[in-house]
This record gives C-alpha cells, structure tokens and sequence, in this order.
C-alpha cells in the first residue's frame, strides 16, 4: 500500500509521519492488496475565535474502483488522527462486506 502525504499550512515532521504510516498500516492491513493507496492530508485551519484547529483527513482508494473519504477537524491534532484512522478500519470494512454481498447478489448491509 502506498501512503502520499500533504499539508496545507502546517509542517509533517517525520515523527508525525512514521506515526501515521504505523497507524494506517495496522489499521489496513488486513484488507491486503485489496487497498491500493491512502492519501493524508494535515491542514491548519481557523476555528472559532481565530484560534487556530487542524483538519485530518484520508481517502483510501480500494480494488477494483472505489475509494473511502474520512476526516476530522480540532484542536488536538493526535485525537483527529486517531479518531479518523479507526473509522477508517471500520468504513473499509463494512465497504468491503458490501462489495462482496453485491457480488454474491445478496442485499448490502
């Protein structure tokens, strides 16, 4: 799986980096080949009162063609990421099962 990295008015450092590969890839992992690509993206941006919050956010794009979009936005930035990477887990499952039922020509859940 490939993980792209962007920011917008904010600096990912390689600590920040390391940690979030980590915690996508043993969140993702067990979908195997299935998951072709997540892009992160960490921006800066004005909350209430100027003062200043962050956006996570992580799309994950899925075999055969289809892709998952998930974010958060507060001030504690390790909360978003945490809270964004387990639905993630959780959506692309629940996505997968959906796919498979489709397949099968049952209703999806």
């Amino acid at each position: 799986m490939q993980i792209l990295f962007s920011s917008q008015h904010f600096e990912i450092d390689q600590e920040l980096r390391e940690h979030i590969e980590r915690r996508v890839l043993f969140c993702l992992a067990r979908f195997g080949d299935r998951v072709v690509r997540a892009r992160v993206r960490i921006a800066s941006v004005n909350g209430p009162s100027g003062v200043e919050a962050k956006n996570f956010s992580i799309e994950i794009y899925l075999q055969p063609s289809d892709r998952v979009f998930l974010q958060d936005t507060g001030f504690n930035l390790s909360a978003s990421i945490e809270r964004v990477i387990d639905r993630a887990g959780r959506t692309v499952a629940r996505k997968m099962e959906n796919i498979r039922s489709e397949r099968q020509g049952k209703p999806p859940i």
